[in-house]
């Protein structure tokens, strides 16, 4: 079973963050919004400011959480070139020899 909800509650806490973090980007919608009362120009300005700001923060966060899962693939593991690295089979001995090591009787 997928656990997609616990991802896209991720996607809406960074959004809400964001939109926490970045309030001084409403300054122009604010300013407007106080055009608005000061000079009677239309709050519709106001309002597509703040719609703006909302959809530039949502679009970023979109970005960022589908940028996360980018490198997050396991690579084929790759054959050990160097020669004066020490072999695995030298560091750890794999389990037939383990059990040979094991069963081997010396006599004296």
């Amino acid at each position: 079973m997928k656990r997609r909800h616990i991802r896209n509650s991720g996607l809406i806490m960074s959004f809400l963050l964001s939109v926490f973090f970045n309030l001084r980007w409403t300054v122009p919608a604010w300013i407007l919004l106080g055009l608005h009362f000061w000079l009677k120009i239309s709050i519709w300005w106001s309002l597509a400011c703040f719609a703006a700001f909302l959809v530039i923060i949502l679009l970023r966060c979109i970005v960022f959480s589908s940028l996360v899962g980018a490198g997050s693939y396991n690579d084929k593991e790759k054959p050990n070139l160097n020669p004066y690295s020490a072999k695995l089979s030298d560091i750890l001995p794999d389990k037939k020899t383990k059990r040979a090591a094991k069963n081997k009787r010396t006599y004296e």
